[in-house]
């Protein structure tokens, strides 16, 4: 049978373990209240940014070699953003965990947020809006989303295309260290994995961060 555990750290991450027997790979998720809901009033699509930048380069290390280090791990990985959360997936074979930790958990921790992936990072994030063109149902829910939830909970996830035209790199590294912090974090995993280890390594890796993010309330009825 699958066990499932959970440890909250002094700096209020929650980890949460399913210890599954029988099987090879593992599945993790990270969660940090930098979503949609969090945004300035007007820099919506900042999380969006900052989603398409964590994967260019993390704790020090260039994107080619952040990326070729969990290539080599065969991690799978993406991230992106939600209502009131930055998420961060992965899938990988349960030996490579301890290895890949490191690189996946800088992704959120220590992104390297650099000058040259900025506009490279705004060139996609605008063309995913200008998609919504040839996505009549995806623009639908988006509009029906926008109505049914109070402001902040019913923002797009793809943000507002005069906001992104007037984004700076300031504003993703200030959106940033405001939001990615350990309190109302919470990171997931799910596989083959040795429960005390892993809680052993998150207290290492993470147990000197620190910060504090008040959740955002809706300010109004929805329309």
């Amino acid at each position: 049978m699958s066990r499932l555990q959970q440890h909250r750290l002094t700096n209020g991450l929650i980890l949460v373990g399913e210890e599954v027997p029988g099987v090879q790979s593992l599945a993790l998720t990270m969660l940090a209240p930098a979503g949609v809901a969090a945004e300035p009033a007007d820099r919506l699509g900042v999380a969006a940014m900052l989603a398409e930048m964590a994967g260019r380069g993390a704790g020090g290390l260039s994107a080619r070699e952040h990326s070729d280090a969990l290539d080599r791990l065969g991690v799978q990985r993406g991230t992106d953003v939600e209502t009131r959360h930055l998420r961060l997936s992965a899938s990988l074979l349960g030996g490579n965990l301890a290895p890949a930790l490191p690189l996946l958990l800088d992704m959120v921790y220590r992104p390297n947020l650099d000058a040259e992936h900025f506009e490279p990072s705004r060139d996609l994030c605008l063309q995913s809006i200008d998609a919504l063109d040839d996505e009549p149902q995806e623009r639908s829910m988006l509009e029906l989303r926008s109505r049914h939830f109070p402001e902040p909970l019913g923002r797009s996830p793809l943000g507002e295309r005069a906001h992104l035209e007037a984004m700076t790199l300031a504003d993703v590294q200030g959106f940033w260290k405001r939001t990615c912090v350990p309190y109302r974090s919470s990171l997931a995993v799910a596989g083959r994995f040795d429960w005390q280890a892993l809680k052993e390594q998150v207290e290492e890796l993470l147990g000197r961060w620190w910060g504090t993010f008040a959740e955002p309330t809706p300010a109004a009825t929805p329309p």
